[in-house]
């Protein structure tokens, strides 16, 4: 197949699942038997949310929240204050720290936050979670260790819906993932 014909092709399907999903048919009615149940996803507003950042932290797990609280800035023009300890129910939460440093700060999170993860990422690794047993939404970026931390935030980042006086979540949240090889980068330019 030629590339023309892929694109030519691919818009031409483009437009008819968009067609489809636009009579409220969409791509499952068309590809799928299957019946499925629709789970309602309610967006997790985050404009007055503060971020929780346990004392234990490393300089380079502060400068990962440091990172998240000014980038956050830059796009919405809120400044999220950074806390010590978790007030339930207050504002929403973001609490942010490696695995090591989140146990140690144990009894604060709302309960099966922290404690819940399945199985744990491996290095390099992250998990983000969110939850809505205190009353108000927490979302969690836990990291193996300083490096997946860093991964973590740059995972919440991307998955944010940040505009101007604006900032959320479409839905809730549940990743964990790890490289494949152990160490996480590209080779730009390489050439035996």
């Amino acid at each position: 197949m030629n590339r023309r014909r892929f694109l030519k092709d691919s818009v031409l399907y483009g437009g008819f699942i968009g067609a489809l999903d636009s009579w409220g048919m969409g791509a499952r009615g068309l590809l799928a038997q299957t019946s499925t149940k629709r789970v309602e996803h309610r967006a997790i507003d985050l404009k007055d949310a503060v971020v929780v950042a346990p004392e234990a932290l490393s300089r380079r797990e502060q400068k990962a929240v440091q990172v998240l609280v000014e980038e956050v800035e830059k796009r919405t023009e809120f400044r999220w204050p950074v806390v010590h300890r978790l007030t339930p129910g207050a504002h929403p939460a973001v609490v942010v720290g490696s695995d090591q440093a989140l146990k140690k700060a144990g009894a604060a999170w709302p309960q099966g936050l922290v404690a819940q993860a399945s199985k744990p990422v491996g290095p390099e690794g992250y998990r983000l979670r969110t939850s809505n047993s205190s009353g108000s939404a927490t979302v969690l970026v836990s990291g193996a260790g300083e490096r997946g931390v860093l991964f973590g935030v740059g995972g919440l980042l991307r998955s944010l819906r940040m505009s101007k006086r604006q900032v959320g979540l479409s839905g809730p949240l549940d990743i964990a993932t790890s490289p494949k090889y152990k160490l996480r980068g590209h080779q730009l330019g390489y050439r035996p």
